[in-house]
């Protein structure tokens, strides 16, 4: 299995280095890429009680970013087991993007839960995956509104399968370009509590979507990134911004930040 994976891996980076290498001012080699997941302790995950386990393990380090006790957060990361994501319709079309992985899925869930945030928005909706956790957290928070933003138009009628039905009250979802989309909403004086990145993870749209959602982020707010081993675009991001942030950490591939007050 773990030599599966590691080949699935070498693919989707040679891939992406192909499309996307000569665009990217920062980007890391397939090697360094498995070299940076290997040095963060990464390991396999195959079951959602390992994942469970693997987040506990690491909730250390999200407690001075989330300014919630250690049993607190152990507690949310048990909440987040009970949630069941609505099935996929199947088809015959290949699969949309990869979903989020079950460990970051469990952050995600922590985060939320932790922060109560009124008005979030994500960008790379795809399966709904994600959103779903966001949404999930919100209802056990009792408060809270997401905006997902995708521009898969040939996928529109798959974007967001996987959110259940009685969490869809508080999702809006856009077919739209992120980069614009945050653009308009900084021109109609918008606000937003916590934000996500998992669209298009190039260095250059990544870092782009980070510094737009840093302007629209309510003090206090979070800006979250998925896939953050991909370059160092939420690295040089942090270290740029370091005095107007309250803290941040990485949990291997998921990212979060925190606006000072």
């Amino acid at each position: 299995m773990q030599r599966v994976v590691q080949k699935s891996v070498l693919v989707a980076r040679r891939c992406f280095h192909r499309a996307f290498g000569d665009r990217l001012p920062v980007t890391y080699s397939t090697e360094e890429f498995l070299a940076r997941r290997v040095g963060l302790g990464a390991r396999t995950i195959t079951s959602d009680a390992e994942a469970r386990s693997e987040v506990t393990r690491r909730l250390f380090d999200l407690v001075p970013v989330l300014e919630q006790p250690l049993e607190t957060l152990a507690q949310y990361v048990k909440e987040g087991s009970s949630i069941e994501l609505a099935d996929e319709t199947p088809c015959d079309r290949p699969p949309l993007p990869s979903p989020m992985s079950r460990h970051d899925r469990y952050v995600l869930f922590v985060v939320v839960r932790s922060l109560h945030p009124r008005k979030a928005v994500e960008t790379g909706v795809a399966n709904g995956c994600s959103s779903a956790m966001i949404l999930a957290a919100m209802e056990h928070n009792g408060t809270g509104e997401l905006i997902g933003l995708d521009n898969l138009l040939a996928e529109r009628d798959r974007l967001g399968q996987r959110i259940p039905t009685q969490l869809r009250a508080r999702f809006t979802f856009r077919l739209a370009d992120s980069i614009a989309e945050l653009r308009n909403m900084i021109q109609a004086g918008q606000t937003i509590d916590l934000f996500l990145h998992d669209s298009l993870h190039t260095y250059r749209h990544a870092r782009t979507e980070y510094e737009l959602a840093w302007k629209l982020l309510a003090p206090g707010g979070a800006l979250c990134s998925h896939d953050i081993l991909y370059n160092n675009a939420f690295d040089r991001f942090v270290a740029a911004h370091g005095s107007e942030i309250s803290g941040f950490a990485k949990l291997v591939n998921f990212g979060i930040t925190r606006k000072k007050c």
